[in-house]
């Protein structure tokens, strides 16, 4: 699993959003649950990878489709919060 370089490209991404959700949140709950949903979608994406391409591919879209905005909302919001 170590060096490989696709992992690396894709793992250096998920910090770099971490990070992002960091200083904008100033709160690490916001990385650990990026964290947490991106572990569990790898999980249920390569289960289904098994039994159908297709329905790998239409469950990451959803997926995308749901949690990109509501993770962008709640950056934003974050972000208006005076403390």
């Amino acid at each position: 699993m170590h060096f490989n370089v696709v992992q690396g490209i894709y793992t250096f991404i998920l910090g770099v959003v971490c990070a992002l959700m960091y200083m904008y949140s100033e709160s690490l709950i916001g990385g650990i649950i990026v964290h947490i949903i991106f572990n569990f979608l790898g999980m249920t994406l390569t289960k289904l990878a098994t039994v159908s391409v297709a329905l790998t591919g239409i469950s990451g879209i959803i997926f995308l489709v749901i949690f990109l905005p509501v993770s962008i909302i709640m950056i934003l919001k974050s972000r208006k919060q005076v403390y």
